[in-house]
């Protein structure tokens, strides 16, 4: 009877542990990628944000501008 167990078990746990490493692999994929995709992100963000500062203070000083010239 032990002799149909061993390999039984033996092959559940090979199999469970293929699937930990493959699962934790892909967990350590996925934070990795994250983590990039945010760094991405807030550079992007930065540069639009200075970009948006920029457009916004021109409109201003027009907005300023074409008041005084209306007094």
């Amino acid at each position: 009877m032990s002799s149909t167990w061993e390999p039984s078990v033996e092959l559940m746990l090979m199999g469970m542990g293929t699937v930990f490493v493959f699962l934790t692999l892909l967990v350590l994929g996925m934070i990795i990628m994250s983590n990039i995709a945010q760094r991405i992100g807030t550079k992007e963000q930065q540069a639009n944000s200075a970009r948006h500062s920029n457009n916004t203070d021109i409109a201003v000083v027009a907005a300023a501008a074409y008041a005084a010239s209306k007094k």
